[in-house]
């Protein structure tokens, strides 16, 4: 298979042509290469494209789990399935894309005439549906990673993009099964496609899904012929206008939608947990389509909403999107009745955007704006959302590089913990030891760990909390040089798996792991832990992690370089792992200086580690 026709796979989801390609490769490094190349697809490919026994073909062959757990995920209801063809390899593909709310994210990159099927497709869809001022929507693709920097041509498109928002406006879902392609003029007629062929051999061999496929009338004839070629049954409807369009397409009713308190409710719950098995795409999902629908008299809703997109798009790797959108909120938030927003969503904002503001180096504004909620929280008496504040005034602290304004802060959010539900306790403690240690007073220290690990067993007993705690406390013993006694706390059972099962904090276990594991001269174990990072916690699957696994490759840097022990190996994937870097503008402003001096540095064989080490303390600063 050629480099262009593997990518072809890759971004078409052709999960069956890889696994056959990588099946076939008797080398080892083509068959990683190979595999490499099967694990991207499957993270790119649609909800319900591959089949149980292609996953555990792939599981087979290697493919991390963590990848294959990302597949289980529900489309939204309002999306269709939708035939394209490369036009490079004429390979038809199918993949499934939906209409969103445009909360500024950008939809997909369309040429002129596309771009003009979606526009006709959309005022088509709002008349009918009997929109009076439908509120700015683009066509979006359920994994968008696909298509970057493809740009989609043609005018078929738009009876896809029709059905998607119709179903989305009207609340009836569009039928499972259901290929849809087709253009439409500005009466609504659906006219006849071009590149038939390839788009039917990509209904046949790339969507195991399809059971209809529906098409303009005038090219039903063509489809059945090109099907009786075949030797899988699926059922084809010609329509010509809108209305046979809307009845092929959709479920007959309505699925009422739910107030949108309730709605807000829901999201908010399911946004707290966003991190267990990676739910973000799917929450954001869900969050554009509120947003889509939410009352211009609704600013109480509207401001939660645009804050858990904006938190959704930090922790999808993007915070200057998630600025563009915190700050939306914020101007939702500030309308002439100022009363019209209620406290508790007003320093959730203020967080977020803190948060954000920190990850992009605006060390004085992300001050600024955790004050603001610690502020709002303590006039409105929310004791758990001053908990929340007050900790993340400390992270800032800590990224402003003021460790002993960080621990009065932390010690605070404690005592308030303490006060209110001390089962939260121990995260505000393992803050408090963070910043303890990184102020050096390790005794201060070592009195919050035993206070948390005590409020622990005397409460819910998380394993999770706990693994917290003894990490947290073991990168404080590092620091202040008792590397024996920080593998002993990692050596607990907690940690342990802590550090298999997902990211985080596993990722700061392995940091620490191996750190001390050098320091105590097991070298060669402590590089191979650090080393290792981006492939056990799938670095391609979680894209918002990429940056902070790769400061464990740029930890195994600094510490081979201080013992005159960088191999050539450890130079590449140094050198790799600065490519990983974040490119938000303000943060290259901080960073650069230091990653072009160690770039230099590994690529002419110099000694890197001074340059590495200024780096990796900006690096942590910004979390």
């Amino acid at each position: 298979m050629q480099a262009e026709e593997l990518e072809t796979a890759v971004r078409a989801g052709r999960v069956d042509l890889l696994l056959a390609a990588t099946r076939r490769e008797g080398s080892v490094s083509r068959r990683r290469f190979y595999a490499s190349a099967l694990s991207r697809a499957i993270r790119w490919a649609d909800p319900g494209a591959i089949d149980d026994a292609e996953l555990s073909a792939a599981a087979d062959l290697g493919v991390d789990a963590r990848v294959l757990e990302l597949h289980h995920a529900e489309p939204p209801p309002h999306a269709v399935h939708v035939p394209l063809v490369f036009d490079s390899s004429l390979r038809g593909f199918v993949r499934l894309l939906f209409v969103s709310f445009d909360t500024g994210m950008g939809g997909l990159e369309l040429e002129p005439s596309a771009r003009q099927a979606v526009a006709s497709a959309l005022r088509l869809a709002a008349t009918r549906a009997r929109l009076s001022e439908p509120r700015p929507h683009v066509l979006s693709a359920a994994q968008p990673a696909a298509f970057e920097s493809i740009e989609i041509h043609g005018s078929s498109l738009g009876a896809g993009c029709f059905v998607s928002a119709f179903s989305l406006w009207s609340g009836r879902a569009v039928r499972p099964g259901s290929v849809i392609t087709g253009a439409l003029s500005e009466s609504g007629e659906v006219l006849p496609v071009a590149q038939l062929v390839p788009k039917l051999d990509g209904v046949l061999q790339a969507c195991a899904s399809a059971r209809r496929l529906l098409v303009p009338a005038a090219d039903e004839e063509a489809v059945r012929a090109g099907l009786a070629r075949g030797d899988r049954p699926l059922e084809v409807v010609g329509v010509r206008d809108l209305d046979e369009l809307i009845e092929a397409s959709l479920m007959p009713s309505a699925t009422p939608w739910e107030d949108a308190d309730v709605r807000l409710f829901e999201l908010r719950r399911s946004f707290d947990r966003g991190w267990s098995r990676y739910r973000w795409p799917a929450i954001r999902e869900r969050l554009d389509r509120l947003a889509g629908q939410l009352p211009a008299t609704r600013p109480d809703l509207a401001v939660p909403v645009y804050t858990m997109l904006g938190g959704v798009s930090r922790h999808l790797g993007d915070p200057q999107q998630s600025l563009r959108l915190l700050m939306t909120a914020s101007a939702v938030a500030r309308p002439d009745d100022a009363f019209c927003v209620p406290d508790a969503a007003l320093t959730f904002l203020h967080r977020h955007l803190s948060l954000t503001l920190r990850e992009l180096g605006r060390f004085e504004d992300a001050r600024q704006a955790a004050q603001e909620a610690v502020d709002i929280a303590e006039r409105a008496r929310l004791r758990g959302e001053l908990v929340k504040g007050l900790g993340c005034a400390g992270l800032v602290a800590v990224g402003r590089g003021d460790p002993a304004e960080a621990s009065r802060l932390h010690r605070r959010a404690v005592e308030v913990a303490l006060g209110h539900d001390a089962s939260e306790a121990p995260q505000s403690i393992g803050y408090l030891v963070d910043a303890l240690g990184r102020q050096g007073d390790l005794k201060a220290a070592r009195q919050a760990f035993e206070q948390g690990v005590c409020l622990d067993a005397e409460g819910s007993g998380r394993r999770t909390q706990r693994s917290w705690l003894y990490t947290i406390f073991a990168g404080a013993l590092l620091r202040a040089g008792e590397a024996q006694e920080a593998l002993t706390m990692l050596d607990e059972d907690e940690v342990r798996e802590a550090m298999a099962r997902a990211p985080m904090p596993g990722l700061l276990v392995r940091r620490f792991l191996g750190r001390a594991l050098v320091q105590r001269d097991h070298v060669a174990r402590g590089y191979e832990i650090l080393a290792a990072s981006p492939s056990a916690y799938g670095a391609d699957a979680l894209p918002q992690l990429r940056f902070r696994l790769h400061l464990n490759v740029l930890w195994e840097a600094r510490l081979r370089a201080q013992r005159g022990a960088l191999s050539d190996d450890a130079r590449a994937r140094a050198l790799n792992a600065l490519g990983h870097l974040p490119r938000a503008p303000e943060v290259i402003a901080l960073l650069n200086s230091d990653a072009e001096e160690a770039g230099r540095a590994l690529e002419t064989g110099a000694d890197p580690a001074p340059a590495l080490e200024r780096l990796l303390e900006t690096c942590e600063r910004l979390g």
